[in-house]
């Protein structure tokens, strides 16, 4: 396998990729869809309409940082009707072809872009797009004066791995252990961090299990109030009017009270549902990241002893260097093996998650 190739000049690791999407006015529905190429030369897909943590007026996809050739396009709804394209430096006159965002022929930008949609059905556009990490040379699709919009930080994963190495292909070494051993030291480190966003996930996704768990009994025992009021308003409106009316406003009242407080707070909690996913995904592309350079580390170092053979025609060098190796895998494996399966793990409260996304579901 190849190294990577970056443009990358301080060490530090590339961050994942982030696409968004959102609606200036919320006049219609609107979805987003992806396609781009993976490190292994295949096509992916992606779309939002049928992404449970995306919403009808935002939409956000992360991917690796070495994905390519991204493709980006927008669909209003109900009808599923591509936008078409305008032209954002003109006043976004409209154009005959359908709006299409090519990203990432290679590997030397960074991709952070950003699109906001304006307009009624049929006739919504994207009125402003941006990538924040352009590096100051926008390309022509991008359009937002004073953009106010930021990069997120790197991955707390990456930057992990970073304060204690390099990015193992920031540089060419000639000595396959040292690249071997900062890999294996990365790639502890960022699963302990790895580790400890897992945990927060738990925590966070327990947390809010038990929140719901308060406000349904809360609108069910409201429910039921606003139920027993309303049989009685029609108990007593034939014998004394006054106080059946009143009895069925009061019912009115709290069943719309309790209807009205109940999907404002499913639709609160959706939203720390799809940002606590997010945030975990964010983490975990981060570290997959430092763990693929560990397997290119040592198909590296493989391929790096076959050289030697060839070159000198002698068994010992390659001996000489594959103990070293295996010294420095032995040595380095047994510190970070544990913490590594703890962070590749599943979560142990995904049975919470589904109960929570289920429910949020069935109360909207």
């Amino acid at each position: 396998r190849q190294i990577p190739r970056c443009r990358i000049s301080d060490g530090t690791t590339p961050v994942p990729i982030r696409v968004m999407m959102f609606s200036y006015d919320k006049l219609c529905h609107l979805s987003m869809e992806l396609c781009w190429t993976d490190r292994l030369g295949q096509e992916q897909s992606w779309d939002s309409w049928t992404d449970a943590l995306c919403g009808w007026y935002a939409a956000m996809r992360l991917l690796p940082w070495d994905s390519t050739n991204i493709r980006v396009l927008f669909k209003s709804h109900p009808g599923g009707h591509k936008l078409k394209a305008v032209d954002r430096r003109n006043h976004s006159t409209w154009k005959s072809e359908d709006e299409v965002i090519l990203l990432r022929h290679d590997l030397e930008r960074g991709v952070d872009a950003h699109f906001c949609i304006r307009g009624p059905l049929m006739r919504c556009y994207v009125w402003r797009a941006w990538n924040a990490r352009n590096g100051g040379c926008p390309e022509d699709w991008e359009h937002w004066p004073d953009c106010p919009i930021q990069p997120p930080q790197a991955p707390n994963t990456i930057q992990a791995a970073d304060r204690v190495a390099p990015w193992t292909f920031s540089r060419i070494e000639q000595d396959a252990t040292v690249v071997l051993a900062n890999a294996m030291v990365r790639l502890r480190t960022a699963s302990e961090y790895m580790l400890a966003v897992r945990k927060h996930t738990h925590e966070e996704l327990q947390l809010m299990n038990k929140n719901m768990q308060k406000q349904w009994l809360g609108v069910n025992s409201t429910n039921t109030v606003a139920a027993g009021l309303a049989v009685g308003s029609f108990a007593t409106v034939f014998f004394v009017p006054p106080v059946g009316i009143a009895l069925g406003a009061a019912g009115v009242a709290v069943g719309v009270s309790a209807t009205g407080g109940d999907i404002g707070a499913d639709s609160r909690r959706s939203s720390r549902i799809a940002t606590a996913f997010q945030e975990d995904f964010y983490e975990q592309l981060g570290f997959e990241t430092i763990e693929a350079e560990l397997r290119v580390a040592l198909e590296s170092a493989t391929t790096v002893s076959e050289l030697d053979l060839n070159r000198i025609g002698s068994s010992v060098a390659v001996g000489f260097q594959t103990a070293k190796i295996a010294e420095v895998a032995l040595t380095t494996a047994s510190r970070f093996s544990r913490s590594v399966t703890l962070a590749r793990a599943p979560l142990s409260g995904v049975s919470v998650a589904g109960a929570i996304v289920g429910g949020v579901g069935a109360g909207l």
